[in-house]
């Protein structure tokens, strides 16, 4: 059965994309089938952080003007993922035909990521009304969080889960907000923290995500349990001995083959 997940946030800037593509190579890691959808059509960055042309491509417009199956769209990252790009030259107002897009799916992926558009509108809502769950993801700070809270209330009055929520780009200064109150405020469990590391920039430069380019560090392991509470629905924390690795591998960054 294929579980598809909105990752979803309340504003711009907060690294949406970034998790998205990080979260989709952890998964294929863990032996999953995944594909990679760019739900946010009117600005599209997906292939832009994954390093794909979208120049002559077939894209999720085509697919949405019914010019072609999504089948066609498809490419394969060398991370293990696929990826659905959408064409950042045009503007496709038809966001209710997402739904029908993405039925040639079904069955065929174990997990289908949608990369929504910030903010609330109908893109957000048309990537909300076909998923299964959405994880949404902040910053540490209360513009951020703010928005994510206004967020969250559109999304239950459409009926939708928030399974959990992501902290980006923390920097651990004494002014950012804690998971506990990103979680008393918000009503969701937080699933990670994640402390900004220059390599995420490299990461997008180079077209590879975060998670393959830098093992062992505490960034790439709490992505990966975030993964895991994706596909199997349990959250765990770093265990000792990843906190210790991680430790070891904090100034260290292994490119993988």
């Amino acid at each position: 059965m294929t579980k598809i997940i909105a990752i979803a946030s309340g504003k711009g800037g907060v690294g949406k994309t970034t998790l998205t593509t990080n979260l989709a190579a952890s998964l294929a890691n863990q032996g999953k089938k995944v594909v990679v959808v760019d739900a946010n059509l009117s600005a599209p960055n997906l292939a832009i952080h994954l390093g794909i042309p979208t120049v002559s491509l077939i894209t999720l417009n085509d697919v949405m003007k019914h010019n072609a199956y999504i089948t066609h769209a498809l490419y394969k990252h060398p991370s293990g993922f696929y990826i659905v790009p959408a064409d950042l030259d045009e503007i496709e107002h038809n966001y209710g035909g997402l739904k029908h897009a993405l039925r040639q799916l079904l069955g065929n992926a174990d997990i289908v990521i949608l990369d929504a558009a910030p903010g609330v509108n109908k893109e957000v809502d048309a990537a909300v009304k076909v998923a299964d769950e959405v994880l949404l993801v902040v910053t540490p700070d209360e513009a951020s969080l703010r928005n994510a809270i206004l967020l969250k209330r559109h999304i239950d009055e459409l009926g939708k889960s928030v399974t959990g929520v992501v902290v980006n780009q923390a920097k651990n200064v004494h002014y950012e907000l804690s998971d506990k109150e990103v979680e008393e405020r918000l009503g969701v469990k937080v699933l990670g923290r994640i402390r900004y590391h220059r390599k995420f920039r490299e990461s997008i430069a180079v077209g590879m995500p975060f998670v393959d380019i830098a093992r062992g560090t505490e960034q790439q392991m709490i992505i990966e349990n975030i993964a895991k509470a994706i596909a199997e629905g349990k959250h765990e924390n770093l265990s000792l001995w990843q906190k210790f690795v991680a430790f070891l591998n904090r100034d260290i960054v292994i490119w993988s083959e």
